[in-house]
Order: C-alpha cells, then sequence, then structure tokens
C-alpha cells in the first residue's frame, strides 16, 4: 500500500505505523486477498531488466 501514515521513532529516525493503522492495513489485505486480489512483486534488479 501507498501512503500508508506513518510515525518516526525519534532515537533511531524509523517509520512505523500505529496500531489502527496497522489494523487497517490488516482489514484491507484481507479483503485484497479473499476477493482474489493478484499483486505482482519482482525482485530488484541493477539493470532494471
Amino acid at each position: 500500500m501507498n501512503n500508508v501514515p506513518a510515525r518516526i521513532r525519534p532515537n533511531c529516525g524509523e517509520a512505523y505505523a500505529d496500531e489502527t493503522v496497522t489494523a487497517s492495513l490488516l482489514r484491507q489485505a484481507e479483503k485484497m486477498a479473499k476477493a482474489g486480489t493478484k499483486v505482482d512483486v519482482r525482485e530488484y534488479a541493477l539493470t532494471g531488466d
């Protein structure tokens, strides 16, 4: 998912989603899986081929 609201940890700068956002993401992912949504995930390639 794109544009997920995140908070930044002050001690290390890592981004994280709070409990409410995480729960929403999981619900949406479950709906997508039940609907048979297909996602194309590719491995990074330096050449871009």
